[in-house]
């Protein structure tokens, strides 16, 4: 038999599809826009500094201030440029992988909470504390992403600080 007898009485959509038209099944095209990098320097700037005062605001501990800081600062250089760079790659823009990445950001301080010792007036290392560390990633990942990702408008100071300003 030669190859155009075996094709003769297969429809031209698949030996299932019949008389109906289908389209075939892609997967959801990816973000091909590049992201623009003032909104992610923005981004990064600030999202750590929300997360290095987060134990000063809610556990009323202004002395882990500093320490927030600086850990919130350096697992963004070390893991959060590195997963942003890798969801750009990917075309990832969903806000739940940005929840996932600052929750995923925050598992070196938890690892550090366990480790380090602790002065007496910190709440000792316990699954509640734990939540709540990762509760502060998740949280600065979506913070991250309002900031950096969303959206497709100009991002500036003024903006993120007085949204209601009249144009002029």
């Amino acid at each position: 038999m030669t190859r155009g007898a075996q094709t003769a009485n297969v429809p031209p959509n698949g030996p299932e599809s019949g008389d109906r038209a289908e389209l075939p099944q892609t997967s959801p095209p990816l973000a091909t826009e590049p992201l623009d990098w003032k909104r992610l320097f923005t981004a990064f700037a600030l999202t750590p500094l929300l997360a290095g005062f987060y134990p000063a605001i809610f556990l009323a501990e202004p002395s882990l201030m500093p320490i927030g800081l600086v850990l919130s600062y350096a697992s963004t250089v070390l893991f959060g440029v590195p997963l942003v760079a890798y969801f750009d790659r990917r075309g990832v823009r969903e806000w739940y992988m940005y929840i996932t990445g600052g929750t995923a950001c925050s598992l070196p301080t938890v690892l550090l909470y366990a480790l380090a010792p602790l002065p007496d007036h910190v709440q000792p290392f316990g699954a509640m504390t734990v939540l709540g560390v990762l509760l502060w990633g998740g949280s600065s990942g979506i913070v991250f992403w309002m900031i950096g990702i969303a959206g497709d408008s100009a991002v500036s100071l003024r903006s993120l600080f007085d949204p209601v300003s009249s144009k002029k």
